[in-house]
């Protein structure tokens, strides 16, 4: 990431871009995963928004995919309000919350159930 510590973006999406591309290929979604939001971050400081949203997009669908698995929203939302609540234990569910699109408040309130 030197690239966008050095604020070249362009070169930096360039790299992001053919990073994806190879771990595709190799089917490593949790890397994939990393280089796509890293690959957003470059696009909106780029001021390339919309390519921005769309990688976003596409990292909040594939966070939503590793919940469902092919099941219901009600079965993801309950492996994910799992995850929660084992990373919760150790003080880091706002962090968990935050990399899978969840919202903090909305775990605490069904764990209050």
């Amino acid at each position: 990431m030197d690239n966008y510590k050095q604020e070249k973006y362009a070169d930096a999406i360039k790299w992001l871009s053919w990073a994806l591309i190879l771990l595709e290929k190799t089917g490593d979604g949790a890397t994939s995963m990393e280089v796509l939001s890293s690959r957003a971050s470059c696009y909106k400081e780029a001021g390339e928004y919309k390519k921005a949203v769309a990688d976003c997009t596409k990292l909040a669908e594939a966070v939503k995919t590793q919940f469902s698995r092919d099941y219901s929203d009600h079965l993801a939302l309950v492996r994910a309000y799992e995850a929660w609540k084992e990373v919760e234990r150790d003080m880091a569910g706002y962090e968990y919350c935050w990399k899978n699109f969840l919202s903090a408040q909305s775990m605490k309130a069904i764990d209050a159930l």
